[in-house]
């Protein structure tokens, strides 16, 4: 393990730079939300290793010598493959206790923090094993600027599994700025299976499933944010309806805003329960239940710049370029940008726009 990085890197302080905890707190208080209260004992280090990521996963489960700690985990630059050092299955966390973990890329591969810099941090199933499963009743779960592809299961998210039939009242997670791409299941949510989990600047895209919801499915107990995400070229073969995008199921309500559905099989969008609410969105065809209030929907191609190589930035003269509006607090795009607090926003995972709406930054005075 190379604790001795933390020193000269200051991982608690990068993730004060990168603003998540921010703009979780921001988001929590402007819908609601009650904050998640943290024990004292914190425990950083940095992996540069796929034996040394399932380490200090293994020292926060349950039984490890971290159980029960806050643990931030930061990620150097690199690709991590399951495989022996996952024993032959996914990238694993497991905890009842109270406490946090946060999994973070953006660091180079000296370990140093440099977001928009560099070879992501990547972790790899390898087209043989799911890719990373998080599994908790009580802990906080933040996933900050990370590539999860290529995954192979049976069971739903073969790409991010994040508390799949866990019992008792698991507490939130949020992902921002992911990459979950290319991965399959023999089941259903081929990209991610997520539960009581938020996404912001993420993009969902090549994945597929036998069954249904290629890109994935996402759910909340009572409030969910899906907040600048692109939902693009997922694929799903159930026989009857198949849905490629994205399953926002909610006893609350699915609240999504400045997001592209693009290109997936039959529907980008499918809501399960009543109460979502929709503004400043682009899609071709939603299913489900109708939403409660949908307001400034695009349905025009988002014109990425070259998606069949993967690229979903927008293209120049892309009618998603500042359409959106930000809801306020900021957080990472997969890049490292970071996205306006304020102001206009481009639809999508990525935010390209230079002073879209006449002030720097987004940041009207």
């Amino acid at each position: 393990m190379h604790d001795d990085h933390i020193a000269t890197t200051g991982l608690i302080a990068a993730r004060h730079r990168v603003r998540c905890p921010d703009l979780l707190l921001a988001l929590a208080a402007a819908w609601g939300v009650a904050a998640h209260v943290e024990p004292s004992r914190a425990f950083s280090t940095c992996v540069t290793s796929a034996a040394e990521l399932q380490q200090a996963l293994t020292d926060a489960s349950d039984g490890g010598v971290h159980t029960g700690e806050n643990t931030s985990i930061a990620v150097a630059a690199g690709t991590y493959a399951t495989g022996a050092a996952t024993g032959n299955g996914p990238f694993h966390y497991s905890s009842t206790g109270v406490g946090s973990l946060t999994i973070e890329g953006g660091y180079d591969a000296n370990c140093n923090y440099s977001p928009s810099a560099g070879t992501p941090a990547i972790l790899d199933g390898q087209h043989a094993t799911a890719v990373l499963s998080l599994r908790s009743t009580n802990s906080n779960i933040s996933l900050v600027q990370l590539t999860i592809q290529n995954g192979e299961s049976t069971s739903p998210g073969a790409g991010l599994q994040i508390n799949y039939q866990v019992s008792g009242s698991a507490d939130a997670a949020q992902l921002y700025g992911l990459i979950i791409r290319n991965n399959h299941t023999t089941s259903n949510a081929g990209g991610l299976y997520a539960e009581n989990t938020s996404l912001y600047g993420t993009v969902i895209s090549g994945n597929s499933a036998d069954g249904q919801f290629g890109g994935g499915f996402v759910t909340a107990n009572t409030f969910q944010l899906i907040y600048k995400v692109t939902v693009a070229k997922n694929t799903a073969g159930a026989s009857s309806n198949p849905i490629g995008g994205l399953l926002c199921a909610n006893s609350g309500s699915c609240r999504i805003y400045d997001s592209i559905f693009w290109n997936n099989t039959n529907y980008g969008l499918y809501l399960q329960d009543a109460g979502a609410l929709l503004e400043y969105n682009d899609y071709g065809m939603r299913g489900g239940t109708a939403p409660t209030l949908e307001k400034n929907r695009l349905q025009i191609d988002p014109q990425f710049g070259a998606p069949n190589a993967g690229d979903f930035h927008l293209a120049a003269g892309s009618p998603a370029l500042s359409y959106g509006v930000s809801p306020g607090g900021s957080t990472p795009d997969p890049d490292g940008r970071r996205i306006p607090s304020a102001g206009a926003v481009d639809l999508g995972a990525y935010e390209d726009t230079i002073f879209g709406d006449g002030y720097e930054g987004g940041t009207v005075p």
